[in-house]
């Protein structure tokens, strides 16, 4: 009798375990899922880029360039409209500047392709600097 309950006992863990893991093998049940979560990034980073506040704006271009730098494909435009707007019409220097490098990147991704995404964890002005490098390597002529 007690061996007849352990193999019953294991078969059922055994059963449970083989259920649990082909239900999340297969990843979301709901792909749009997915898609809703990066539209929404996308929107959210737009609207934080329209902020009043400098800092939440110098913080959105920061950000909309680390979404970019992990999703080359994902669709931006909103967040690239919102660049342009910051490089005409920031509120600093600073911005306008941020805004330009992160404009560029946002726009061509490919631009990305010599940044590690070890890169960003670096601080907002040290990533920035790394961007603007990689720009001056790119479009500079040499001498």
């Amino acid at each position: 009798m007690k061996n007849f309950k352990r193999t019953f006992a294991l078969t059922a863990i055994l059963a449970l375990f083989v259920v649990n893991t082909a239900t999340f093998a297969n990843g979301p049940a709901d792909s749009k899922e997915v898609i809703t979560y990066s539209k929404k990034s996308v929107v959210n980073y737009s609207e934080a880029l329209k902020s009043e506040n400098r800092g939440v704006v110098e913080s959105a271009i920061f950000y909309s360039v680390k979404f970019k730098l992990f999703n080359p494909e994902e669709n931006t435009v909103p967040i690239e409209d919102q660049l342009q707007n910051l490089v005409a019409n920031g509120e600093t220097e600073k911005i306008r500047y941020k805004a330009q490098i992160a404009v560029n990147f946002v726009r061509n991704p490919e631009l990305m392709e010599n940044i590690t995404r070890e890169n960003y964890k670096d601080t907002s002005d040290v990533f920035f600097k790394l961007l603007a490098n990689e720009l001056e390597n790119k479009y500079l002529v040499k001498r």
